[in-house]
């Protein structure tokens, strides 16, 4: 199988490529500007395993929730490749990646967003349960029974989870994200790349500021 996936929701930067002998895996930490990165490493990646572009099975991205100019980026570089030669595209949540090597009856993964608020997801026996959430951390902890549910936090810990199981998400693994997107695509799980959109559930500070401004105005 010939492919390549990606992940670009946060500034941990996973890459996986195979031309169906060899595979190639990239961990790349603390990237800023994945405009300037991205095309570059998939085009070595390509070069190095000596394959086309067209000769894919398919491209996979991560798309979220995460880093929203991350999203952008990894999403349009994945709708242009399978735009120009006609590939199917398996999209995958980004938080999965976190959550399949973690060995837990019951457990949440959270992503820090804006301050204050997370992204999450619960996992029963690392099968996702739910879809994903975009919440304060006074709500969550309101949700959320201490006694029953471990957390797995991508980024700061909140202080008001105080008295959770709690530990640090440290393992970002390509091949995780390689298992999960060619899993996705042999079970004939794809998706056209029209359709391909960020998981983004948090309000930007414009659409925040907009509806101030116009909450105010009808006081």
């Amino acid at each position: 199988m010939k492919y390549i996936c990606f992940d670009t929701s946060s500034r941990t930067l996973l890459l996986s490529a195979s031309n169906g002998r060899a595979v190639i895996d990239i961990r790349a930490h603390e990237i800023d500007r994945y405009g300037s990165m991205l095309a570059v490493i998939i085009k070595q990646s390509i070069e190095n395993l000596k394959i086309e572009a067209s000769e894919l099975d398919f491209i996979g991205v991560g798309v979220g929730p995460g880093s929203l100019t991350g999203l952008r980026v990894g999403i349009s570089t994945a709708k242009g490749m399978a735009f120009s030669f006609d590939l199917p595209t398996v999209q995958f949540n980004s938080l999965d990646i976190l959550a399949r090597p973690i060995d837990s009856e019951r457990f949440a993964v959270l992503r820090r967003g804006r301050e204050g608020h997370y992204y999450w997801r619960e996992y029963r026996k690392g099968i996702p349960f739910g879809e994903t959430g975009f919440t304060s951390s006074a709500e969550l902890v309101s949700r959320i029974d201490a006694s029953e549910i471990e957390l797995f936090l991508d980024g700061e810990i909140d202080p008001l989870f105080d008295g959770f199981r709690i530990s640090k998400v440290e393992r970002y693994d390509p091949s995780v994200m390689r298992d999960i997107a060619v899993d996705k695509f042999s079970a004939g799980d794809t998706t056209n790349y029209s359709s391909l959109a960020p998981i983004y559930l948090q309000k930007s500070i414009a659409e925040i500021n907009w509806e101030k401004k116009k909450s105010e105005g009808e006081r």
